[in-house]
């Protein structure tokens, strides 16, 4: 009876010490990122030395790696201060944590929010499978649908080697994101395909709007006009661009996929430049005349070579060709909206 009443009393503590952290991650009291912002960014433009007016960029490991189009745009919009705010392994959710007092810090007049369609809404909702994914993975799934700080501190774990790096203040963050010669089914990235198999319909039913993922995107939705709500105090024009699946560039990256045991989808929608994911989320906002939606998947497939993959061979990330062309892109479009 007393070990029961000791133990009680320990998952009690436990529980109320989780909770009052739950509350403090929600409310970023204390700005979790920090690490983050520290890391992409140098002391000059994070103090603003040069006195240029923000240009803030939100997202997740396709805004926050080696060479993202981030470098592009500061080389071509010189006439901007661009802090990059974007998390790796976050979505929207993390982002609406973050943003109004990164706003209130960095007042950027333009802000772009990146969304990936391979996982962003994962971020929303994870799914359990219990044939396929491990019981502990399952029950992670189950508790992070409802408590993000369990998710932050896996992250933060997860990111051991990555963070010794941000003490460095260094830009060259993401070994692993690695463009090896000749793609390879087994040194494929292990993330994505515990994800598809998990889920096998995830992309299919993300770009088509359709299925199980249908609910998910209209909750993105949602969360991405909060986000439209928080920065518009300051920002004048607000770019969400989509960055596509590799699946949706060419039979190449099909192929690929198919070769490691995954379906690849057909419809002909599926590899439509103007998908529905795209097409939906522009007539979302199509009223709101501060935001721009930008879709890169017609350039990404135009500059798609054997000799310049727009995506890493074992990896689902964009390659460095791939983040030059899409920065060039998006810096032509702000270019033409000042």
């Amino acid at each position: 009876m007393k070990f029961l009443r000791t133990l009680g009393y320990f998952l009690f503590l436990f529980l109320f010490c989780l909770s009052i952290l739950e509350i403090l991650y929600k409310s970023q009291l204390w700005d979790f990122y920090s690490a983050e912002l520290r890391a992409f960014n140098t002391p000059s433009i994070l103090q603003n030395t040069s006195k240029k007016p923000f240009l803030g960029v939100f997202g997740d490991s396709f805004s926050a790696t080696n060479d993202p189009y981030v470098n592009t745009l500061r080389d071509s919009l010189t006439s901007f201060c661009i802090v990059n705010h974007a998390i790796p392994g976050t979505g929207i959710l993390e982002t609406n944590l973050i943003a109004s007092q990164r706003m209130k810090q960095f007042p950027a007049s333009v802000v772009i929010y990146q969304i990936y369609i391979g996982n962003d809404l994962v971020n929303i909702r994870k799914q359990p499978n219990w044939s396929t994914l491990p019981f502990l993975k399952n029950c992670y799934y189950g508790i992070t649908n409802y408590l993000k700080l369990p998710e932050w501190l896996n992250y933060k774990l997860s990111q051991k080697a990555f963070f010794y790096k941000f003490k460095r203040q260094t830009l060259d963050l993401n070994p692993r994101y690695q463009d090896e010669e000749g793609f390879e089914p087994e040194a494929f990235s292990t993330y994505e395909k515990q994800l598809l198999r998990a889920e096998p319909t995830l992309i299919e039913e993300t770009v088509l709007v359709e299925g199980n993922r249908k609910k998910d995107v209209q909750v993105l939705y949602q969360n991405l006009d909060t986000f439209v709500e928080k920065v518009t105090k300051t920002a004048q024009k607000i770019y969400i661009l989509v960055y596509p699946h590799a699946m949706q560039v060419n039979d190449y990256y099909h192929h690929k996929y198919l070769k490691m045991g995954f379906s690849t989808p057909h419809k002909a929608a599926f590899m439509d430049e103007n998908y529905p994911f795209v097409r939906h989320l522009t007539q979302h906002f199509a009223n709101n005349k501060q935001v721009i939606v930008i879709n890169p998947l017609k350039i990404i497939r135009k500059n798609d070579s054997p000799s310049h993959r727009t995506f890493f061979e074992n990896d689902f990330h964009a390659s460095s060709w791939g983040q030059q062309i899409v920065g060039a892109e998006l810096a032509k479009i702000i270019a033409a909206n000042q």
